[in-house]
């Protein structure tokens, strides 16, 4: 329960409109920053019900902007979600006053207009913040869903641009790459790069090797009949 976690918050900032587009993104991330503490977000008001992913604090009428206040005072990471609402540039303003860089990550949608017009708003706010240009598709050749990399910052407030890595070779022993263990692997990563105040770390994925096993079997009998055929046509088996 978050309530009974003491471990600093896992911040989540995004604009409301994007909460369906990246449901399961979300839902992935969660699996995996709960790791280093409870990954918590401000509730969209017409939520029925709480969605999967981060736990989420329904606010009452009235300001919204204290409770996001309280928590980056808290947090030991924020992941931002790049995107065109003003609310998001107030964010990024506060995460600028507020936090070390190396505590922000932002994520980049593949919407580059999205992404385009979060810089300008930032730009607008003269944040002396340096955020990169989208990227260009040979630069960011693997995805993770709906997002094509993230954004870090050196103590300067410079931002890089870091495309998701490839990835093929890691994940669980047991399991079979589908969409949402690709897209673990490649956020799960990305994210054991970053270090926490405390120390804490997202543990790396390991090697898939009932995954690289498999292959192998299936190149070695590939060759094995290769080799069986060339034989035949040769006339080495009579």
């Amino acid at each position: 329960m978050v309530a009974s976690d003491r471990r600093p918050p896992v911040v989540y900032l995004r604009s409301f409109d994007d909460d369906y587009a990246v449901s399961i993104e979300e839902e992935i991330l969660a699996d995996i920053l709960d790791e280093v503490g409870p990954f918590v977000a401000i509730g969209r008001p017409e939520d029925k019900l709480p969605p999967l992913g981060a736990s989420r604090k329904y606010l009452p009428d009235g300001p919204w902007k204290p409770h996001v206040l309280n928590l980056l005072n808290r947090a030991s990471l924020v992941v931002l979600l790049a995107g065109k609402t003003e609310g998001l540039a107030w964010e990024m303003a506060q995460c600028r006053r507020r936090l070390d860089p190396k505590q922000l990550v932002v994520l980049v949608q593949r919407d580059r207009a999205a992404y385009e017009a979060f810089i300008e708003r930032v730009q607008a706010e003269d944040m002396s913040i340096v955020l990169p240009s989208f990227p260009a598709p040979n630069a960011a050749p693997h995805h993770a869903g709906q997002f094509c990399g993230l954004v870090r910052f050196d103590e300067r407030w410079n931002g890089r641009f870091e495309p998701f890595q490839k990835a093929a070779w890691i994940g669980q022993g047991h399991e079979i790459t589908t969409r949402e263990t690709g897209m673990e692997n490649r956020l799960r990563l990305a994210f054991s790069e970053q270090r926490m105040p405390d120390g804490q770390v997202v543990s790396a994925p390991g090697r898939n090797w009932l995954k690289m096993g498999f292959v192998g079997y299936i190149v070695f009998l590939f060759l094995f009949l290769l080799v069986f055929v060339f034989l035949g046509l040769t006339g080495q088996l009579d």
